[in-house]
């Protein structure tokens, strides 16, 4: 009896190293490289603690932003436009809210903001700044030509899987980097059955897309009342 534990324990044992020596080669051999890896397909979001939130910045796949109507997501958005954009990225946004005119609005406010931290960025006086000088409007034409030109916008009330697909499809043929901006997604609080699979059908696919062609998709979810 007392042999046949110790032959259990000695396999235990046994068993436990063999444990420790696998995790051990992995970190000789693999885990540098495939952590480069990984966190090279990371993309920051230019807000260092959302960046430490999500472990080093945002994947290739799909994140949802879920609130109300006039919650403020949308600033969010044409931030993430404007630092992709300024980080080499195609940026593909399609909105449901936003027009050209608004989205350049905030653009422009927080480039200015950023380039003179010292002044107001109240819009009507950087648009009485640049509209005065001919010199001043040549200068945020050449600061903002490289951000604006890779920012598509596209304005719709839904936009299907497909299209994403696309359109992703498309613009990879050009730039290998591209990122997603969708803010078209209007769901009532109170959902019928059908309606919850239909959703998840839909954010599963936009999902598998995001992953297969290794691009990441910021969505806008706005809950209405019913």
């Amino acid at each position: 009896m007392d042999q046949a534990i110790n032959i259990q324990t000695v396999d235990h044992n046994s068993n436990k190293e063999k444990a420790s020596s696998s995790l051990w080669h992995y970190f000789e051999k693999d885990f540098i490289d495939e952590t480069i890896t990984q966190y090279e397909q990371k993309v920051s979001t230019g807000l260092s603690n959302l960046d430490v939130a999500l472990g080093g910045g945002i994947s290739p796949q799909l994140y949802c932003l879920i609130g109300r109507m006039s919650d403020e997501r949308n600033p969010f958005l044409s931030f993430m436009a404007e630092h992709l954009a300024s980080n080499g990225y195609t940026v593909l946004y399609f909105t449901n809210h936003d027009t050209e005119n608004t989205l350049l609005q905030q653009i422009l406010a927080r480039h200015d903001y950023k380039r003179y931290r010292d002044q107001s960025p109240y819009l009507p006086d950087i648009i009485n700044k640049i509209s005065s000088s001919h010199r001043t409007f040549q200068e945020y034409q050449a600061s903002l030509y490289p951000i604006l030109t890779t920012i598509q916008v596209e304005t719709c009330t839904y936009i299907d899987a497909e299209v994403v697909e696309e359109k992703i499809s498309s613009y990879k043929k050009m730039n290998s980097k591209v990122a997603i901006l969708i803010d078209e997604q209007e769901l009532p609080i109170q959902h019928s059955k059908i309606e919850r699979i239909s959703e998840r059908i839909y954010l599963k696919n936009i999902n598998k897309i995001a992953i297969q062609y290794e691009v990441p998709i910021i969505m806008n979810v706005t809950l209405l009342e019913v």
